[in-house]
């Protein structure tokens, strides 16, 4: 028996033979996911920016680093995916305490030295200042 002959395989002459391509429903979540856009309305079961930053409030309370590693997940240098409505609306919110409503605040202004911090900490660590660290601590 031919390798051929143990299995009933046609192999289509082009790809995408059939007339209508049949997506999976990994496909169609894939796409799905794929062309989200927080900023558009949010469908039920998805999180949009002000959520994410609800969440993080719960997620950070009383630890301000944890706090601040949120804010650089979405606040930018030249942008920020939060919105304006975003940032009023979780400044009014019960969720958050007043460091965390004083620092977002300040975070979201540029030029201040809040936005500094969280931008500074999107950027790579320079070498040789972690050099001079170490060496600092080698010697005692």
């Amino acid at each position: 028996m031919a390798d051929n002959d143990r299995f009933d395989v046609r192999i289509p002459e082009t790809p995408f033979e059939a007339d209508e391509l049949q997506l999976s429903n990994f496909d169609l979540k894939l796409q799905q996911t794929l062309n989200y856009n927080p900023k558009e309305e949010k469908e039920e079961g998805k999180m949009d920016w002000y959520d994410y930053m609800i969440n993080a409030s719960e997620q950070s309370r009383f630890n301000a680093g944890h706090w601040f590693r949120y804010l650089r997940k979405v606040i930018f240098e030249d942008h920020s995916h939060l919105t304006d409505e975003d940032v009023e609306r979780l400044l009014n919110s019960q969720e958050l305490t007043n460091f965390q409503k004083v620092s977002l605040k300040y975070a979201v202004q540029k030029h201040t030295p809040t936005h500094e911090y969280v931008i500074s900490l999107n950027k790579p660590a320079k070498l040789s200042n972690v050099q001079k660290m170490m060496e600092k601590y080698k010697h005692g």
